[in-house]
């Protein structure tokens, strides 16, 4: 945290100047969006401005990243992925929602509230409590998948959630989807003979409660 701190205090500065010109030379774009944007005569604060678009900024970083590596990971280590790659290039965007579904990066939402005395699923739950959605459970779930524990690189239906629901859906789910895409298609078109590192060592994940991916992801280009 301590060495992030003047980093993040150098792109508030630079939001909230941005905010500022928009509002001098509006353009086209989210933040002159934001900016603009008015109910009942209300329009959003600075501050209220500066903390949508910072968590819009940071947000995707690096659960992509772990879309990205694991998709990679997955490519040298899961039966078929490699050859569905190699030999059905048109169905990349087919290949990175199966990443998502059995991988799930994101694999549980952040903690909901109980508001009152309830009873759920056949679970006793008190005011007050704790809950959350595990998503990559949902993503494994055999009454929604056919062979939810296999990886099918083509799979159709695929309607996991690895992006959320509702109103809640990620709001940068298409940007990330255009990023996987694309990462994973040059990498091998550049690569094809891609291998690991160490293809005998077990892969090290991050020790964070809710999140899946890589420490690193060592990798043989040729």
């Amino acid at each position: 945290m301590l060495r992030g701190l003047p980093g993040l205090r150098k792109t508030v500065r630079y939001f909230c100047a941005d905010f500022a010109r928009v509002r001098r030379d509006p353009r086209p774009g989210m933040i002159t969006d934001l900016v603009n944007a008015e109910a009942e005569g209300d329009r959003l604060s600075d501050d209220e401005l500066l903390a949508m678009v910072v968590t819009l900024f940071i947000a995707g970083h690096e659960t992509t990243v772990h879309l990205i590596t694991m998709g990679i990971y997955g490519l040298l280590t899961l039966d078929g992925a490699r050859d569905a790659l190699r030999d059905r290039p048109d169905e990349v965007p087919l290949l990175v929602e199966e990443f998502m579904r059995f991988w799930s990066p994101v694999m549980m939402t952040k903690p909901h509230f109980v508001r009152e005395d309830t009873v759920f699923e056949g679970v006793s739950l008190k005011k007050g409590d704790q809950i959350a959605a595990l998503l990559i459970a949902a993503n494994h779930d055999q009454a929604r998948f056919a062979e939810p524990e296999s990886f099918i690189p083509n799979r159709r239906p695929n309607a996991h959630l690895g992006f959320g629901h509702g109103p809640h859906v990620c709001l940068g789910m298409q940007l990330a989807r255009a990023e996987a895409q694309v990462a994973i298609s040059r990498l091998f078109n550049r690569f094809p003979d891609l291998r690991l590192a160490a293809p005998n060592e077990k892969p090290r994940y991050l020790q964070r409660a809710g999140m899946r991916g890589l420490k690193d992801l060592r990798l043989r280009l040729s």
